[in-house]
């Protein structure tokens, strides 16, 4: 119940992962996630997969239903950055 699309903290949790995107496409940062995910978007879309994803679900997008989680990983070393 807590992030569901129209709850008020969801829609501020949305303005924050939108924030941070722009930070990291402006200063042109990669961001290394553990959680690999597959997920249908635009080609003209540079958002990482991560926060695309984040983003659909919390704005309740019909693409959220398409969001995939290919693999986690629990390695310590460096993890890869992913576009």
């Amino acid at each position: 119940m807590l992030l569901q699309p129209h709850q008020k903290i969801t829609k501020k949790f949305a303005e924050q992962v939108e924030k941070i995107n722009d930070i990291i496409t402006n200063e042109n940062k990669k961001i290394y996630s553990r959680v690999k995910i597959n997920v249908q978007k635009p080609s003209n879309v540079k958002t990482h997969n991560l926060l695309y994803a984040l983003n659909l679900y919390l704005t309740g997008d019909n693409g959220a239903n398409a969001i995939h989680i290919t693999s986690i990983s629990d390695s310590d070393e460096k993890l890869q950055a992913e576009e």
